[in-house]
C-alpha cells in the first residue's frame, strides 16, 4: 500500500510539473509597499525519490520526498532587510526501513518520521546595515566558512542533515541546517574585513550538532547485514574500569548489556558557540585567519560508570528454594559532543598566466581533539590528540570541442581536491566509534567534480567521485534537464555507486546503491 501511495503521488507530483511547463508561469512577485519598502516572494516546491538496485525486498523505494520551501524577502529600506523562508517536508515511511529495523529487534518508525510540517520558520533573519563599515545580520542563517566542496573541513559553524540522503549526492548547502546567530561584519579596508559570529545554541534540540540517518534506517551507514555487534566491540575494552571502580562481579551476579545515553549540548550559554575572522584580498589572493569555539561534530563514546542493582531473588540451591542477593551491573555510556577550539584559514588564488585556473585550499589546527581507544589504561576510553586537517584543491575551466563539436565554445569545468587529516601524536589504539577500526595517523581522501552543458545548457552531465586510497570511495554520475521554455524548472537523474570495505569511510554504503530522481520547480 505505501508503494502504491508512492507512485500515485509521484505521478501527480511530476503531472503538475508538465502542467506548469505548458503554461510557463512566471510565479515571481514584488509588491511595493511605500516610497522604498516592497516585498518580494519566492521559494521552490520538488520531489525527491530514490530506487535502491539491486534491492530484492519490497521493490527498493528507499526515498520519497516533497518539498515546499516559500521565500519572502522585506527591503524595508537601503539599510534595513528582513528575511524569512519556510520548509515544509512530506516524506511517507518505508517498508525498506522497517524491515532493516525489524532485522536489529528496532520498533518501525512512524510515519511521519521525516515530516516537517511545523509552521516554523527555516530562514529567518534581519539585515542591518550599521554603518558605512558595519553590517549585522541577526537571526536563523547559514554561516559558510570555507572552500571546500563535495565534504566540509572549515565550514563547521552551521551543522549538517544527514538523515534523507547518504553522502557526495547533494551540494553541501542543501544539507546544512540553519543556527540561530549573530554574524557582524566589519569593513577595515575596502580588501579586509573583520567578522565575529556568536551562536547561542537555542535551536532545537535535534539541530544543534550534525543529524544521522536513525539506526535501522534506510541511509544509516551500516550494511544491512553486518553483524550487530560491529559498534558495541568498543565497549568490553571500556569494561576495564569495573575494576578500577571497585567492581568483580561474582560468577552469580551479570552484567546487563551497556547503557548508551546520546548527550547533545543544551541551551545554556556556557554551551554557546562564538569565532572571530579576518578576510583580507591582495591582488589575486584572498587569504582568511579564523578562530572557532564550537562542540566537535565528531562525538566520542565516554564511560561514566556503572549502576549497580541488588535483587533478592529466589532461586534453587540443593533442591531447596532459597532467597538471595543478586548483583546486577550496567555499564553506562555517554555519546558525547565535546568542545572543540579550531584555528584555521583558507586561500583562493586565481592564476591567470599558466594554470589560468583557481588554487584554494583550507587548514584547521584542532587542539586535544577527542579520539575513542581501545587503550585499556585510558580511564573512559577518550584520549587528546592534536590533529591538523586541510585540504588542497584546483578549480579549472578548459575548451573541449571534441566533446561537444556543435557548442566548441562551451567549456568543461573540473574541481581537484585532496582532504588530509593528520593525527600528531597518533598511537595504534584510536578507533572509530561505530565500527572499532583503526583510525590511521595520516588519512588521505580525494574528490573530483565534472561538468559541463549540450544544447545551450538544457543537458547537464556531470560526474562526482571521492576516493580514499585504501579502495573506497563513490562515483556518481549525473545528468540534469532545463526545459527550453523555461528556467523555472529542472529534472535531475543521479546514480550513486559505493564501493569498498564496509567498515570504512563510503563503504558502509556499498549496498545502498541507488538511483536518484529529482524535480523542482522554482519561482
Amino acid at each position: 500500500m505505501k508503494k502504491l501511495f508512492s507512485f500515485a503521488l509521484g505521478g501527480v507530483f511530476v503531472l503538475g510539473a508538465l502542467l506548469f511547463w505548458a503554461t510557463n508561469v512566471q510565479a515571481t512577485m514584488t509588491l511595493k509597499v511605500g516610497n522604498e519598502s516592497e516585498i518580494s516572494f519566492g521559494g521552490y516546491v520538488e520531489n525527491f525519490s530514490a530506487y535502491r538496485t539491486g534491492q530484492e525486498e519490497n521493490g527498493g523505494v528507499a526515498a520519497f520526498r516533497s518539498v515546499f520551501s516559500p521565500e519572502f524577502l522585506f527591503t524595508l529600506n537601503k539599510e534595513a532587510n528582513f528575511f524569512v523562508s519556510g520548509r515544509f517536508v512530506k516524506e511517507q515511511g518505508y517498508v525498506m526501513e522497517d524491515d532493516i529495523r525489524a532485522k536489529k529487534g528496532l520498533a518501525p518508525l512512524g510515519n511521519d518520521y521525516y515530516d516537517q510540517t511545523d509552521f516554523e520558520p527555516y530562514e529567518m533573519y534581519l539585515d542591518l546595515n550599521l554603518s558605512k563599515k558595519l553590517h549585522l545580520r541577526a537571526g536563523k542563517q547559514f554561516i559558510i566558512w570555507g572552500e571546500s566542496d563535495v565534504f566540509t573541513l572549515l565550514d563547521v559553524i552551521s551543522p549538517s542533515d544527514g538523515s534523507w540522503v547518504p553522502p557526495a549526492i547533494v551540494a553541501l548547502e542543501e544539507n546544512r541546517i540553519p543556527q540561530y546567530a549573530a554574524r557582524l561584519t566589519y569593513g577595515v579596508t575596502p580588501d579586509t574585513s573583520l567578522e565575529f559570529v556568536f551562536v547561542p545554541g537555542i535551536d532545537e534540540e535535534a539541530n544543534r550538532v550534525n543529524i544521522s540517518a536513525p539506526t535501522g534506517g534506510r541511509w544509516a551507514p551500516y550494511a544491512e547485514d553486518r553483524p550487530a555487534a560491529a559498534a558495541p566491540k568498543l565497549y568490553p575494552n571500556m569494561m576495564s574500569d569495573f575494576g578500577a571502580a571497585g567492581y568483580s562481579p561474582a560468577a552469580n551476579n551479570t552484567i546487563l548489556g551497556p547503557n548508551v545515553v546520546r548527550k547533545v549540548p543544551d541551551s545554556s550559554l556556557q554551551e554557546a558557540r562564538y569565532g572571530a575572522r579576518l578576510t583580507t584580498v591582495v591582488g589575486n589572493v584572498t587569504l582568511t585567519l579564523a578562530d572557532y569555539y564550537t562542540h566537535n561534530y565528531s562525538p566520542v563514546v565516554a564511560y561514566n560508570g556503572v549502576s549497580k542493582v541488588t535483587k533478592r531473588e529466589l532461586v534453587e540451591v540443593g533442591g531447596v528454594p532459597t532467597y538471595r542477593d543478586n548483583n546486577y551491573f550496567t555499564p553506562n555510556f555517554g555519546v558525547e559532543y565535546r568542545r572543540q577550539n579550531i584555528l584555521g584559514g583558507t586561500f583562493s588564488y586565481f592564476e591567470e598566466n599558466f594554470f589560468k585556473g583557481i588554487i584554494r585550499g583550507e587548514v584547521a589546527y584542532y587542539h586535544n581533539k577527542p579520539y575513542n581507544t581501545y587503550d585499556p589504561q585510558a580511564k573512559d576510553s577518550v584520549v587528546e590528540r592534536d590533529t591538523i586537517s586541510y585540504v588542497l584543491g584546483i578549480d579549472k575551466q578548459f575548451y573541449a570541442p571534441w566533446l561537444n563539436p556543435w557548442e566548441p565554445n562551451r567549456v568543461v569545468f573540473i574541481s581537484a581536491q585532496m582532504f588530509q587529516d593528520v593525527i600528531l601524536d597518533h598511537d595504534d589504539n584510536i578507533r572509530f566509534i561505530n565500527t572499532a577500526t583503526n583510525i590511521e595517523q595520516v588519512t588521505t581522501r580525494f574528490t573530483l567534480l565534472v561538468n559541463t552543458g549540450f544544447m545551450h545548457d538544457q543537458i547537464l552531465p556531470a560526474i562526482t567521485v571521492a576516493y580514499d586510497p585504501k579502495g573506497v570511495g563513490v562515483i556518481v554520475p549525473a545528468i540534469t534537464w532545463n526545459p527550453p521554455w523555461s528556467s523555472n524548472y529542472f529534472v535531475e537523474l543521479k546514480y550513486a555507486n559505493y564501493f569498498g570495505d564496509s567498515y570504512e569511510w563510503l563503504g558502509a554504503f556499498n549496498e545502498k546503491d541507488s538511483v536518484f530522481l529529482r524535480v523542482r520547480y522554482m519561482w
